[in-house]
């Protein structure tokens, strides 16, 4: 008689932290400083960072600091709207782990699905006509890789 192998049930939903701390509008040691007061004195569980914050590095410091922080942080960042071409997604998401020193990031969000020439900050020259749909492709396949564990996708009205 054969046995019957048991299959493992794959998780689904995500569970996301109420309270999660965006790092848009802060830079260099500021960054630093508010990140890591944030997660060591007020227990945030969760950091909103993206290269286009220039926030990642700062998260990859407080991980080399305490290396056992990664296990309880939920750690989000974004493909920047001027790099929705596929190849381009997947070299973003490897600056992200390098930068912030991790080997998997738990949310990755294409930030915005289209690059906004009038936005003053974004460059769109360089988008190589890149749309979200090849980012997304880019995503999809880290996270089949286990590089990425949830995908997202943010945008402006």
């Amino acid at each position: 008689q054969k046995k019957k192998k048991k299959k493992k049930k794959k998780k689904k939903g995500l569970i996301f932290p109420m309270i999660t701390l965006g790092t848009g509008g802060l830079n260099g040691k500021t960054s630093y400083q508010v990140i890591k007061e944030a997660v060591l004195q007020f227990n945030y569980t969760a950091i909103d960072s993206a290269r286009l914050y220039e926030s990642e590095t700062a998260v990859g410091t407080l991980m080399t600091e305490n290396k056992k922080l990664r296990s309880r942080l939920f750690l989000v960042s974004k493909v920047a709207p001027t790099h929705l071409y596929f190849q381009a997604a997947l070299d973003s998401v490897q600056q992200s782990l390098l930068a912030m020193k991790t080997n998997n990031i738990d949310l990755y969000t294409i930030h915005w699905p289209v690059c906004d020439g009038n936005l003053t900050f974004v460059d769109c020259r360089d988008n190589k006509d890149g749309k979200w749909q090849q980012a997304y492709d880019a995503l999809s396949k880290l996270y089949g890789e286990g590089v990425i564990l949830n995908i997202g996708l943010s945008f402006k009205k």
